[in-house]
């Protein structure tokens, strides 16, 4: 009860200002080749998608894996209608927020957001095999990374008050590692070969020719495929 009391408020906050939308929804059915007049804009996101789908090749030939896009352009020019087509055309869900959702009046409530969002995003990619992250009004976000020592005019407060300062770099960790495994898996494989080492156990034996290894294997980095999409 104490622990809902001192900090269920910055939990319900850190879920405010999102929007999912799922495969099989009224408004998710919404086709690229609806959006007219962005030709370019089109089929640079064909290309992405491409190389998505097609991202196991394509990392094997030595290429990376897309992490973002950023959208830029006036309002109304189909940007988030953009976005629905991108999850609508590799069918996953769509999370929609705004940067201005990410601000908030305590440092580091804008980085509990982020995780948040990421977690979200991560447990719908792992049901649909991907997910798509679209931060509208992303210059909202952006704009304060250049300001980390928090609001200005407030003093010694300015620490705690007037935060919202650590979400653009908290993302942009959370977009370089998305695809490592959990932590709390890396740990219990970690223990295990560690407590194996330990008691002296060989890591392989043979029997009849074949080898059997005794160490849990190397983790594998999560198959699904998780794209942020920023506009401003």
């Amino acid at each position: 009860v104490n622990f809902l009391i001192f900090f269920g408020m910055f939990f319900i906050y850190g879920r405010m200002g999102r929007n999912y939308v799922d495969p099989g929804e009224a408004n998710y059915d919404v086709k690229i080749e609806d959006v007219r007049g962005q030709s370019s804009a089109v089929n640079e996101m064909r290309r992405i998608l491409t190389l998505m789908e097609q991202g196991r090749n394509y990392i094997k030939a030595g290429g990376k894996r897309e992490r973002g896009v950023l959208m830029v352009g006036p309002p109304g020019t189909g940007k988030t209608m953009l976005a629905k087509g991108i999850a609508s055309s590799m069918h996953v869900p769509i999370i929609i927020t705004s940067g201005a959702s990410f601000q908030g009046m305590f440092l580091g409530m804008d980085a509990l957001n982020v995780f948040m969002t990421m977690r979200a995003a991560k447990k719908r990619a792992k049901r649909w095999s991907g997910c798509i992250v679209f931060i509208d009004e992303f210059d909202a976000l952006g704009s304060r990374r250049s300001g980390m020592g928090g609001g200005g005019g407030m003093g010694g407060f300015g620490g705690m008050f007037g935060g919202g300062q650590l979400g653009l770099n908290t993302l942009l960790v959370m977009m370089d590692g998305v695809d490592n495994p959990g932590y709390f898996k890396q740990m219990a494989r970690r223990f295990v070969n560690i407590s194996l080492d330990g008691l002296f156990i060989p890591r392989k034996i043979g029997v009849n020719g074949s080898s059997i290894k005794l160490r849990v294997p190397v983790l594998r980095a999560p198959r699904y495929n998780i794209l942020f999409v920023g506009a401003t």
